[in-house]
């Protein structure tokens, strides 16, 4: 072979796989080979109630709490988990005075100047936010409001928000929904993450982590909403986010100090434009759960195909650790299938949940 067919030959495989690395929708995107990955198997305890319980769940210390609007007349339930025990039953549901429509969770431990630790619980249709304080659940369990906290949306916007998060005593970080506006034809407006003052609403800040490509018109309809489905957890310094999306095999850093945005994906899965065009019933779910700490992001990776002669997402078996620079750290095989993490960071312990069976998990994690 001539130089010049060497180099012909050595152009055209390096434009192969620069095109198959590229993606016109993410910078700055990490490519990793699972199959690389360090792998564990690990077998969960199972976790006793002696009463009714369903939801999403949340666990600190010595409490585990569970949401949902299953529950007769109120919205949360909580056990101590040591033996079981119900404590109480709270929230009132419904439309009347100190009632509330719905509740979602919010996966943040707050602890201020006071060292009491609390949570947020919003309530969507109110647009307030329920603060619980983890010492009056212990001292006082029918009295478990700590405060409650209303919010002024920025100026225009008027869904609920997907996700807020605490910053400090006057800000907060809030991850707005995807929406379809009609104004000028259907165009579709990204989810962005605002921090804004809650009590006047001003944006102080807005952070991107989508590229505008993503909003260009495909044929004549904007892009799917679900493919902007996602779980995100703020780092517990405050400092991070991480992103990890349903229908892409991939998780997003975001630094809340500089405004950057890391993205890694798995090798050899699909391209977001090929994700685009998909429908959701043809569409294959990867990240269902996750939880964070000050040093690892776990994610319940479930890499199976939507079924929807199933009333549940498929579950799975699988966590896969990264670090907070987005390196994979470790794979965990779990000898029970799953469908919610979440992580007691006071005493560094992880619980699963089968959304089917409600049945609940002790993982053990190690060192």
């Amino acid at each position: 072979m001539n130089i010049r067919c060497f180099l012909y030959t050595f152009l055209a495989i390096f434009l192969f796989v620069s095109c198959q690395q590229q993606d016109v929708y993410f910078d700055n995107i990490t490519y990793f080979d699972i199959t690389e990955v360090k792998t564990d198997t690990i077998k969960g305890q199972p976790i006793h109630f002696d009463d009714i319980y369903t939801g999403n769940m949340f666990v600190y210390d010595s409490l585990i709490t569970f949401t949902s609007h299953k529950y007769p007349d109120y919205l949360l339930s909580v056990f101590r988990i040591t033996d079981g025990k119900h404590l109480m039953n709270g929230i009132s549901k419904g439309n009347g005075k100190d009632e509330f429509m719905g509740i979602n969770l919010m996966p943040q431990i707050i602890i201020d100047s006071d060292r009491s630790p609390k949570y947020w619980l919003y309530a969507y249709t109110e647009n307030k936010i329920i603060q619980i304080s983890y010492e009056q659940l212990s001292k006082n369990p029918q009295n478990i409001i700590d405060t409650v906290i209303p919010i002024n949306p920025p100026k225009g916007y008027n869904l609920p928000f997907y996700y807020l998060f605490r910053l400090d005593s006057t800000r907060m970080l809030v991850k707005t929904y995807p929406e379809i506006r009609q104004e000028k034809g259907r165009q579709l407006i990204q989810p962005s993450y605002q921090i804004i003052q809650p009590e006047n609403g001003e944006i102080i800040r807005q952070i991107n982590l989508y590229k505008p490509s993503l909003q260009k018109v495909v044929g004549k309809e904007p892009e799917p909403t679900f493919f902007y489905l996602s779980n995100d957890q703020i780092k517990p310094d405050t400092k991070k986010v991480a992103n990890v999306m349903a229908f892409l095999h991939q998780i997003n850093i975001l630094d809340l100090e500089s405004g950057t945005v890391q993205s890694i994906r798995a090798k050899g899965t699909p391209k977001t434009s090929d994700v685009l065009q998909k429908s959701f019933k043809d569409s294959r779910l990867y990240y269902k759960s996750m939880c964070v700490d000050n040093n690892y992001i776990y994610t319940l990776l479930v890499n199976k195909p939507i079924d929807l002669t199933n009333s549940q997402l498929p579950s799975s078996k699988e966590i896969l650790i990264f670090d907070w620079s987005g390196n994979p750290f470790k794979r965990l095989i779990l000898a029970q299938e799953i469908d919610q993490i979440r992580l007691d960071l006071a005493n560094h312990l992880l619980y699963g949940k089968n959304e089917t069976t409600d049945e609940v998990y002790l993982f053990p994690l190690g060192s």
